[in-house]
């Protein structure tokens, strides 16, 4: 990246898959676009939800996604695959099914691609980039963790989930604490999703859980399991636009999450 301060580049993940970390970029993701910010959306996740949900279904065949990134490898390539998507303020770097070609083939400096591709762009238009990782540890993982100046992992309050988080904040470690990759990297915190409204006995245990081993980096609020997130990615809509109580309730915690993101990630 380029020119002047530039956006604030947050990376959500985890190891295991369905924990949520996609309905949380794009809630986010509409928040921040509805109070005026310009938000830029790379899609690093093979299943391409992010992309479906913001209205990128047909890609010209000579638009490049971001597998065309990673596998060229050249510097100014990501400029190359920012498209619009139906949602005000909101750009996105195509998904692509053929990103498991990144993790599977021999190539040079693997981890480094998006950085690369990243180099010489201006991206000082958008406020936000917003980078959704694949459900896993790899070299993808990898590119969008070196690409970030932040990361928040994303979690549901179980047994499985909780012992992803910890598997990935060894991740995280291990990139901040070699210089080669990304020592100024910063743990934003661990989000709460899917929690009973109200919470079970099961929920309230793992919670206890995770503040105990996590203290301060668990962030408040917590989600809560609702159906209109599935209802919203279904007609690719911002979660604001669920006019319903669930709606108004989501679009508040991730209003709050996405104040969070931008006081934790603020550079100036």
């Amino acid at each position: 990246m380029t020119t002047g301060k530039g956006p604030i580049v947050t990376a959500y993940g985890n190891r295991k898959g369905g924990v949520g970390k996609t309905s949380t970029v794009l809630g986010v993701a509409a928040m921040l676009a509805a109070a005026g910010k310009k938000i830029l959306v790379v899609d690093l996740d093979a299943q391409s939800d992010a992309t479906r949900t913001l209205g990128v279904s047909d890609v010209a065949d000579d638009q490049l996604d971001i597998f065309d990134v990673l596998y060229a490898g050249e510097s100014g390539t990501l400029d190359q695959a920012i498209v619009p998507t139906t949602w005000q303020n909101v750009w996105a770097v195509p998904g692509s099914k053929q990103l498991s070609r990144i993790e599977s083939e021999s190539m040079m400096t693997p981890e480094f691609r998006l950085s690369t591709a990243a180099d010489g762009v201006d991206l000082d238009m958008y406020d936000h980039v917003l980078v959704d990782l694949p459900p896993n540890i790899g070299r993808l993982t990898l590119n969008g963790l070196i690409f970030a100046h932040q990361v928040y992992v994303l979690t549901e309050a179980g047994v499985s989930s909780s012992f992803g988080v910890q598997e990935f904040m060894e991740t995280i470690e291990v990139v901040q604490k070699s210089r080669h990759l990304n020592a100024h990297l910063a743990i934003g915190g661990i989000i709460l999703n899917a929690v009973g409204n109200p919470p079970t006995d099961d929920d309230r245990y793992w919670m206890s859980q995770l503040r105990s081993i996590h203290g301060p980096l668990v962030v408040d609020p917590v989600l809560h399991r609702r159906t209109a997130v599935k209802d919203a990615a279904a007609r690719g809509v911002p979660i604001h636009e669920i006019r319903t109580a669930g709606g108004e309730a989501m679009a508040k915690a991730y209003d709050r999450l996405a104040k969070h993101i931008t006081t934790k990630g603020d550079r100036s």
